[in-house]
């Protein structure tokens, strides 16, 4: 009797192991719909053949309406359409969306998020140097998707990144970006460039507030992840834009309005203007912070 327990014991837990690292692909069966396209190696044309299959097998999906267990692939054609809104902008090459599909395809749901992930990535940022808005996200939009809090997490939430980073990347070329409140009324105008880095914090900080306020709930097992992914976008961009310092170890600016710091021997910030200080003591932040750190 012991034996059967064990055995049905491990093979629950191997079967557990296996459903959270099931591909995107896999989980949303976008393969039936992709039977024509496989052969394709322009992302453009993939999309054309996607969408055409869609339209002709599972039409709900394109009406933006689609039964309850085609939510996934619903979410997977909406982020088809973002990248390629992004190529046909020219924000990203054909070739480049055509490599993000397959690794997005790849992908898998991971439940737990590396240790330090916010200094990792700080670590492998390339941006860090660029105090201007145009060649910081244009370099920011080219990295985010090798970032763990975005590759590890579920479609919903890699669709809701890419949104909101098209939104971004829209005022690289001075293009404006109108911010509305709840019930879609105009709250704020965004102009191009010069606006570029407060849009980017704005909306960075109003998603993490609003995932904070949703973290209770059971229906988006992301939420942590994505908080991590805002709090870490944040961070960049604010050193980025060198109204935050970083220093390791017991080292610590001695100016600045204000410092987290997650433990005694971690990394340490400073800043060097109080409405930088203002964000990143807002609660959600504080809560990624510390998770993107231990």
């Amino acid at each position: 009797m012991k034996k059967i327990f064990t055995y049905l014991f491990t093979f629950i837990f191997f079967f557990n192991q296996i459903s959270y690292s099931e591909s995107i692909k896999s989980s949303t069966n976008v393969d039936k719909y992709l039977i024509s396209c496989n052969k394709l190696d322009d992302f453009k044309k993939l999309y054309s053949c996607l969408y055409k299959n869609l339209s002709n097998k599972n039409l709900s999906i394109i009406l933006n309406n689609p039964k309850k267990k085609d939510k996934d692939l619903q979410n997977l054609f909406l982020l088809a359409q973002l990248l390629f809104y992004s190529v046909d902008k020219n924000l990203i090459s054909n070739k480049k969306a055509y490599k993000e599909w397959n690794t997005i395809l790849e992908s898998a749901y991971k439940k737990k998020i590396k240790k330090k992930e916010i200094e990792e990535a700080l670590n492998n940022s390339n941006c860090l140097n660029t105090t201007e808005f145009d060649p910081f996200i244009s370099c920011f939009y080219g990295e985010f998707r090798n970032m763990n809090a975005y590759k590890n997490t579920n479609i919903e939430t890699k669709r809701r990144i890419e949104g909101i980073m098209i939104n971004v990347i829209n005022l690289k070329d001075g293009g404006d970006v109108f911010l509305l409140d709840k019930k879609d009324n105009f709250e704020e105008l965004f102009q191009g460039q010069k606006d570029g880095f407060n849009f980017f914090l704005t909306m960075m900080n109003g998603l993490g507030t609003d995932f904070y306020k949703k973290r209770k709930f059971k229906d988006d097992l992301d939420y942590e992840k994505i908080m991590l992914f805002i709090a870490t976008s944040i961070i960049i961009s604010l050193i980025a834009k060198k109204v935050l310092a970083k220093s390791i170890g017991s080292k610590s600016s001695s100016t600045g309005s204000a410092n987290i710091n997650p433990s005694s021997s971690g990394t340490k910030y400073s800043f060097s203007s109080q409405t930088s200080a203002n964000i990143v003591q807002k609660p959600w932040f504080r809560y990624a912070y510390r998770y993107g750190f231990y």
